[in-house]
């Protein structure tokens, strides 16, 4: 609760929330970003991982978060940029070196062995986001988040069959799109 309202008063311009809720929005971030680092064997460490996306949260201001859900909600999209932007410059890497194979790192690996290619994900949840905004919000606090069902309910305000339902009906989407 202490969260949400520092958020709340940190929106409406007070500077010292504003400064108190970073070491507090901080640990929410830095969970995110090692439970992303386990799930995806990443190659990058996690305080990378939180680093890129501290920055990317915390832009002079853009602090416009409702409450600490909200806040998980853009994390975990700030995260999903974070490892495409890591996987395109690996990719881009690998192009630049001609006749030589770099193999591609374990966070590379991880997401094709769940969802094929980081960019082709991302341009595939693009296309979800276009088609039905619920369905990728869903996908991006699973897959990029690790949020729980229970906590995806309550972010979207829907009960926790419907989130699973919907997980259905996005992961069967992305199948098709990325095969």
């Amino acid at each position: 609760m202490r969260i949400t309202e520092l958020l709340r008063r940190a929106k409406e311009g007070d500077q010292v929330a504003a400064e108190e809720v970073i070491p507090l929005v901080y640990d929410v971030l830095r969970d995110l970003a090692q439970r992303e680092r386990r799930a995806r064997n990443a190659t990058l460490v996690t305080t990378e991982i939180l680093n890129a996306a501290y920055l990317r949260l915390f832009r002079p201001g853009e602090c416009t978060w409702k409450d600490k859900d909200h806040f998980t909600a853009v994390a975990s999209l700030a995260i999903r940029h974070v490892l495409v932007d890591h996987a395109r410059r690996k990719k881009r890497e690998k192009r630049a070196i001609k006749g030589e194979r770099v193999p591609l790192d374990s966070i590379l690996e991880a997401y094709e062995r769940e969802a094929g290619d980081i960019e082709a994900l991302n341009e595939a949840l693009c296309r979800l986001q276009a088609q039905d905004e619920e369905l990728a919000e869903i996908v991006q606090l699973r897959f990029f988040g690790r949020v729980d069902w229970e906590d995806i309910a309550r972010v979207m305000r829907v009960s926790v069959r419907t989130v699973h339902r919907k997980w259905g009906l996005a992961r069967a989407w992305l199948r098709e799109e990325l095969t």
